[in-house]
């Protein structure tokens, strides 16, 4: 049985909820989120979609993770299989590293000023023991993220 590595990361955003969701869920925002340490490519029609309209269970589209923003570093199969409006959504995709890849994010509106955001990942890489050298990495990418989050609300 392959190792399954995981972690959550939580903020509070002073953002509506809905506000924070419309913004988070494109993907032009995610990659502010990213960048500079590392950078997604996606179909320019992607960025337009509705998330809620998407096909939930199937690869969506094929990403290049780069590092820095232009070193390759995998090939992810992006997978959306749950979302609920201005909530969550469940992404369970795979890549040339990890057989399994599971991003969860959850937003909870405390008020009209505040969201908490949570995100919460489980991976299984196809080599085990990079689990041990990715789950720092991928831990600081996602504290990262919520920084740039923060900076920006």
């Amino acid at each position: 049985m392959k190792k399954e590595f995981s972690f959550t990361v939580s903020s509070m955003i002073h953002c509506h909820r809905k506000q924070l969701w419309n913004d988070i869920t494109k993907l032009k925002n995610v990659n502010y989120e990213l960048m500079p340490i590392l950078k997604m490519t996606y179909p320019k029609q992607a960025d337009i979609a509705d998330i809620q309209s998407i096909k939930k269970g199937e690869v969506l589209f094929k990403s290049y993770f780069l590092l820095l923003g232009f070193i390759p570093v995998d090939l992810h199969y992006l997978r959306v299989v749950a979302v609920k409006d201005g909530y969550f959504f469940h992404e369970n995709s795979y890549s040339l590293i990890n057989s399994t890849w599971k991003h969860h994010r959850i937003l909870e509106g405390i008020d009209e000023e505040y969201t908490k955001i949570t995100d919460w990942i489980r991976f299984n890489p196809k080599i085990p023991f990079l689990g041990y050298i990715l789950k720092p990495f991928i831990h600081y990418l996602f504290k990262h993220r919520h920084r740039r989050l923060l900076k920006k609300y």
